[in-house]
This record gives structure tokens, sequence and C-alpha cells, in this order.
């Protein structure tokens, strides 16, 4: 049986390490901190795609594994930009996203 729990993550994009709703099953994907999400939140897609390609660029070397459990360093750039647009796609705002992980964090932790 797969258990929803709190658990920590390392950010994709600083390295930080934060906590969120996840189940045990998990593949390798983005994770973004609430940090990162509200610096990344208004970017357009140049500038988002910019910033997510200098941030892999300073940070993947020193991940265990680097860019292969992602399938390379443009799979990961393109899933992260693509993890943050699906945010910003859920909630209007990013205060509104990371409000609903700290009541996730509340309720299930």
């Amino acid at each position: 049986m797969v258990g929803i729990a709190i658990r920590e993550f390392e950010c994709t994009l600083c390295l930080s390490q934060f906590t969120r709703l996840a189940g045990d099953l998990m593949v390798p994907s983005p994770n973004i901190c609430d940090a990162c999400l509200r610096v990344v939140w208004k970017m357009d897609d140049a500038a988002l795609a910019a910033h997510v390609s200098r941030c892999l660029t300073e940070n993947v070397p020193r991940l265990e594994h680097g860019y292969a459990p992602y399938g390379g360093q443009r799979a990961l750039e393109d899933s992260t930009a693509q993890y943050i647009l699906w945010h910003r796609d859920q909630w209007n705002c990013a205060e509104e996203a990371i409000q609903a992980r700290e009541q996730d964090r509340q309720l299930w932790g």
C-alpha cells in the first residue's frame, strides 16, 4: 500500500532542504522550494528557462548522480520549467501555492 506523508526534498534550483506532501513511490522529478517558487513565479517563459538553466548548471554537478536519473540536462531543464508552469496553472499566485503546501504540512505533518 502506498502511503502519503510529509517528506524532505532538495530543491532542484537552490539545493536547499524543504518538506512537502508526497507518496512513497516517487520517480526522479524536479522539486522547487517555497523561496524559489516565489522567485520564478512572475518570470516570463524566456526568463524562466534562462534561470532554470543557470541554476541547474551551477547545482546539478553537486548532485550524487548528476543529470542521469532525469534523462539529461535538457530533459531536467524542461521538466523543471513545466513543474513551475503547472503550479502557475493551479494557483493564482505563489502565495496561494505556498499556503496550500503549508496546509498539507500542518494536516499531514
